[in-house]
């Protein structure tokens, strides 16, 4: 029988992968000028939510919880208006994505209550993984938006994580 902690950190995995796989369906099915394609100039891309996902969970995942140096330019995440194609998108977010599920597969449930400080913000360990998850969420849902405006297209994606 699991614990409460254990099984947040396998939901908190389980849903993570299950979005991540959103992202890839919804923008493998867009044409490389469409991953930069923004509605307006204060909109973001597609290309500029998987850059900005991709620190997100490193900040705070991989940085906050993992220990390993923060390296996130978070400017550069929505300044970027080209460089990489689909593929090398895909390919860094779900790395990064994959990275941090490691993370918290091997973090022992006594530590969601330790304190860390992604962004100089004092929060708990399972604060830090909620808001994670929470955010890859909501920015998962803004790809999904502009791959069915780009493509016209029922997506037909899962909506549940499983394990």
């Amino acid at each position: 029988m699991a614990t409460v902690e254990q099984a947040f950190l396998v939901f908190s995995t389980s849903k993570l992968r299950m979005l991540m796989g959103q992202v890839e369906t919804c923008v493998g099915k867009l044409e490389e000028s469409q991953v930069w394609g923004r509605t307006g100039d204060n909109a973001n891309s597609a290309g500029n939510l998987c850059l900005h996902l991709e620190g997100n969970v490193r900040q705070f995942v991989i940085h906050s919880i993992g220990g390993q140096p923060d390296v996130r330019v978070r400017d550069a995440e929505f300044g970027a208006r080209g460089g990489l194609t689909k593929q090398e998108l895909l390919s860094k977010l779900s790395a990064c994505v994959e990275e941090a599920c490691a993370v918290m597969e091997k973090l022992a449930p006594e530590r969601l209550l330790e304190t860390v400080a992604p962004m100089g913000r004092t929060m708990l360990t399972l604060d830090a993984i909620y808001q994670v998850v929470q955010h890859f969420a909501l920015h998962t849902g803004q790809v999904i938006f502009l791959t069915k405006a780009f493509t016209g297209e029922d997506l037909n994606l899962p909506r549940f994580a499983t394990k």
